[in-house]
């Protein structure tokens, strides 16, 4: 049975916002099913799960490009720094609807801002850092498909103002919106464990997170697809 290739991103330094800001890409041959950027921060990621992850999303077709975060910045500076990450993936082609972000922990919100910002294929968002006093503040509508993953013992998001959050959410977008919250574990299901639920949390939540961006990141085709299109495009012509 052939093991899989584990693939080292490369890292280079890019400069976002007036700092350096330290990239790590997965480019994949071929033609890849999509794009995705990976936003880890406080309460996010390891480096090796970020490695971890951006081989799993190559193993479902998807290239990648990652970023710590680092403590947490203002929401002007967050978005511009993921900017500058969509702007890498544009120069290699892909369209926004072609592109997911997901994000954990502080990463996480800026997945969030980016989903009321822009109108992307997909966002994710796994024990993201919200503002606090969600019951007191309006929620702003997203704009495209949001996903969010918490655990229920978090402290960082008590379970009434994350349901309060969940409903004014969903009741405020034009798209589809999910809250999950998963029971008996914190916001360290992230990083997986021994214990069954934590364990089962994480798996969940990586299922559920590919799932969302299958559903969602709209494809880029293959060259078969754009000869077949032009060929009916070519008909349409002829016969209009």
């Amino acid at each position: 049975m052939a093991t899989a290739v584990r693939i080292e991103p490369d890292v280079t330094e890019v400069p976002s916002g007036g700092r350096s800001l330290e990239v790590a890409t997965v480019a994949l041959g071929g033609v890849p099913r999509g794009a995705v950027v990976l936003l880890s921060g406080a309460g996010g990621l390891r480096h090796v799960e970020v490695v971890d992850a951006m081989n799993e999303l190559a193993e479902h077709g998807y290239e990648s490009v990652a970023a710590d975060l680092g403590p947490a910045e203002d929401d002007d500076a967050a978005l511009e720094h993921l900017r500058t990450l969509l702007d890498r993936l544009a120069a290699r082609g892909w369209d926004l609807d072609q592109i997911g972000v997901v994000g954990y922990g502080s990463g996480g919100r800026v997945a969030l801002l980016a989903a009321a910002a822009m109108e992307l294929g997909a966002a994710v968002s796994v024990r993201p850092v919200l503002p606090a006093g969600l019951d007191a503040r309006p929620v702003d509508p997203v704009r495209t498909a949001w996903l969010g993953l918490f655990g229920a013992l978090d402290e960082r998001t008590p379970p009434g103002s994350l349901a309060a959050f969940g409903a004014a959410l969903a009741a405020s977008s034009p798209v589809f919106t999910q809250v999950v919250s998963y029971p008996g574990v914190t916001g360290e299901f992230v990083h997986d464990g021994l214990h069954p639920l934590t364990h089962a949390a994480a798996y969940d939540s990586w299922q559920r997170t590919v799932e969302w961006l299958n559903a969602r990141v709209v494809p880029r085709p293959t060259p078969l697809a754009r000869a077949w299109h032009e060929r009916l495009a070519h008909r349409e012509r002829l016969s209009a």
